[in-house]
């Protein structure tokens, strides 16, 4: 039989074949190879950071070593929590050491540059903390000759620096909270911005004894409130995955269950 003979059958098994080729050539040359590392995923976490990441009897646990590895048998990969400065996460995320951050991290211009974020995973309203039990409020009104401190490479750091630096306040930053309640009690300043919910974990610690919430700062953006997973920017996809798996634990119940673990109400 020659070729102008094949029957109708052949000729659609021909076609079929020649679509699956190149749909495979397709993907093959578009997809980005830091996606499909489906098997295992290297997340950092802040370390020291209650009630988000510490250690007890051991283990490393708090809310986002928890939320991570629900997202990990979500996706059915294994993954590695690595706890680090919080500085030196996001370094490490571009060098390729991790493939996500789950650290509560906001959105500004310079992260949008090399990273892409899921949508918000928890939300928490930033605060001062003083030595001053009835403080009226700090603000830029009041922010002359301040010296307040803030966490490294924090997004409450960049408030204080775009906001509260010009009327004259003085900017410290320190690597964590044990560092900033240390800041505060030894009088170096006058004032710590932080984190709302771990800043109440603060107070309620030993560490915090002598210390009162000394005013919110208003006029934020949502940036600073809503807290993200950030990967790479090329990694667009795993970032995509994630929303899903964590629209998939919250219908579950799984999130609310992790959330209620370490806070009195849901915050996201």
């Amino acid at each position: 039989m020659t070729d102008a003979r094949l029957g109708p059958k052949v000729l659609f098994g021909i076609l079929a074949l020649l679509i699956a080729v190149v749909s495979l050539a397709f993907w093959l040359m578009t997809r980005n190879p830091n996606i499909e590392k489906t098997t295992f995923l290297r997340i950092g976490v802040e370390e020291n950071y209650r009630p988000f990441t510490y250690v007890e009897n051991g283990e490393l646990i708090g809310f986002d070593p928890d939320i991570s590895r629900a997202i990990c048998r979500q996706l059915a990969v294994r993954c590695e929590i690595i706890p680090m400065p919080f500085d030196a996460l996001i370094p490490a995320l571009q060098g390729g050491k991790l493939d996500l951050i789950t650290a509560g991290l906001g959105i500004n211009e310079e992260r949008q540059k090399t990273m892409t974020f899921s949508d918000t995973y928890y939300r928490s309203r930033s605060l001062f903390i003083s030595t001053q039990q009835y403080a009226a409020g700090i603000n830029e009104d009041t922010a002359e000759h301040l010296v307040l401190g803030a966490q490294k490479a924090s997004l409450q750091a960049e408030v204080i620096r775009t906001r509260f630096v010009p009327k004259g306040a003085k900017l410290i930053e320190y690597e964590d909270y044990s560092e900033l309640a240390d800041a505060i009690r030894s009088g170096e300043v006058e004032a710590i911005f932080v984190d709302g919910l771990s800043g109440y974990q603060l107070l309620k610690q030993a560490q915090g004894n002598g210390l009162y919430i000394g005013g919110i700062a208003e006029g934020l953006n949502s940036d600073i409130v809503n807290a993200h997973i950030a990967a790479r920017k090329n990694d667009e996809a795993l970032i995509q995955r994630v929303n899903k798996a964590m629209e998939q634990l919250k219908a579950a119940g799984i999130y609310q269950t992790i959330s209620l673990r370490y806070f009195s109400f849901m915050n996201y």
